[in-house]
């Protein structure tokens, strides 16, 4: 698992370094300095501006003193004044690795590769850009207004501040614009591919389509926010395997939480009633109770009427003031 700390917006870096013409590469690296612990590395970042790569880990050199081989444990990017600007470190790539990336065109290859796992990826007090590929990852954007994307996997951004301090708004392509309400402290962030959001009092999770849906089934199905790694479990292996939302409620109603909670062999008349208790937290209105068991009287099935309950706009508006953003 690799930990980062990004120090700022500079949190993709050209490993192509100067050019001879202003459009290609160099063949080789501008090392400045070399250590069997330590290599210096003169580049650019995405600004063009001078900036310096310490590249930390265990090195074999040349009799020039320049790096043959080795590997690479941490690396940290430095402005030309000294700024330390952002580092990533818990991981190990091959010096051959760097050098083919300071040689490429697309040198952010081997992020990708370092971040491949569950990652912990910080940023500081600057506007940062988190990426965490694949895995399972835990992102902190820390103050400024962050641009972070979760990659692939089940991501969670974390906040220092209460679920009600901050407001949400819906981008496209299903982001979200997250924005703090006290000063200096989380900014406004832009996530994507994020699925939950740590607050210092609880979870939101962060879902939409299907997925969202099967959010509210399961909270219906037992009056209660959904556990983090039974979702996840839910949507990956249950939506996604393959299973039908019927197939899902009907999972839902022969589980003990959910005969617990409901009760066994309930009459038709006890199963309405639970249903606006557990699902809409309030006692159901006399018309909308006789039309919902109606419905069951004239043939419904009880784990349709669970689907139709989970996906009511009232219900939708109630995880979305507690649980939920989008959906």
């Amino acid at each position: 698992m690799a930990t980062a700390q990004i120090f700022s917006t500079k949190a993709w870096f050209d490993f192509r370094g100067f050019t001879s013409t202003g459009a290609e590469p160099q063949t080789a690296v501008p090392y400045l300095q070399a250590s069997t612990t330590e290599v210096f590395v003169q580049s650019k970042d995405l600004a063009n501006n001078d900036v310096v790569a310490r590249w930390t880990g265990t090195f074999q050199l040349d009799a020039n003193g320049m790096p043959t081989g080795g590997s690479v444990t941490q690396i940290d990017v430095f402005s030309k004044t000294g700024e330390a600007l952002w580092g990533y470190s818990g991981f190990t790539v091959s010096l051959n690795q760097l050098t083919v990336a300071a040689t490429s065109s697309s040198p952010g290859s081997v992020f990708v590769s370092i971040l491949s796992g569950n990652d912990v990826i910080a940023g500081g007090v600057r506007n940062d850009a988190l990426n965490g590929f694949a895995g399972d990852d835990l992102l902190v954007g820390g103050p400024g207004n962050d641009i972070i994307d979760g990659g692939i996997g089940w991501n969670t951004a974390v906040y220092t501040g209460n679920k009600a301090d901050y407001t949400w708004q819906a981008g496209d392509n299903g982001a979200v614009l997250l924005t703090d309400s006290a000063t200096n402290r989380d900014g406004t962030d832009m996530l994507t591919n994020v699925e939950l959001l740590q607050f210092k009092d609880g979870v939101k999770f962060v879902l939409t389509g299907d997925d969202a849906r099967v959010a509210r089934l399961y909270g219906a199905a037992f009056a209660r926010a959904p556990d983090v790694g039974g979702l996840q479990w839910q949507i990956d292996k249950g939506l996604h395997g393959g299973l039908t939302f019927i197939q899902l409620a009907n999972n839902f109603q022969h589980s003990a939480e959910f005969i617990a909670r409901y009760g066994q062999n309930q009459t038709d008349e006890d199963y309405v009633f639970q249903l606006y208790k557990n699902v809409l937290g309030r006692d159901p209105d006399p018309d909308g109770y006789k039309f919902q068991l109606d419905h069951v009287k004239a043939g419904l099935a009880r784990d349709q009427l669970l689907l139709n309950f989970a996906d009511s706009a009232e219900n939708k508006q109630h995880v979305l003031s507690d649980w939920m953003v989008m959906g």
